[in-house]
């Protein structure tokens, strides 16, 4: 829809210019509709969330992503999810949760981008 691509741009100025709070709700408005412009648009409110410090907040728009994109195969929407679920817990020292996230994300995602990255970084240990 290109109201939401616009506004999407619009809330990608806004992050750029450092108004993280006015980029979440302009992210969260194209977030209340469906698709894969939707869930991106979740994935960065949530993105913006975690990077200010909130990781509840982060995670509750994860979870969401996750829970509305999961058995959509068109999209890399849920295992992109999982893989910033799993980084979160990782960031915050909950290793149980991060790591049942990255087991999630390796099981059903195997050849996602995440579940590449996450091999990668367990080979590098």
């Amino acid at each position: 829809h290109t109201s939401d691509q616009i506004r999407m741009l619009y809330a990608e100025s806004l992050t750029n210019a450092g108004e993280a709070l006015s980029a979440i709700a302009e992210y969260e408005k194209i977030g209340e509709g469906h698709g894969e412009l939707a869930g991106r648009a979740l994935l960065a409110s949530a993105d913006l969330y975690d990077a200010a410090g909130r990781r509840s907040e982060g995670l509750i728009g994860y979870y969401k992503v996750l829970a509305v994109y999961e058995s959509d195969t068109g999209t890399d929407l849920a295992a992109e999810a999982l893989f910033r679920i799993s980084n979160v817990y990782d960031k915050t020292g909950d290793t149980e949760k991060s790591r049942n996230a990255a087991a999630d994300l390796m099981n059903k995602y195997p050849n996602s981008r995440g579940a590449r990255e996450l091999a990668a970084r367990a080979a590098g240990q």
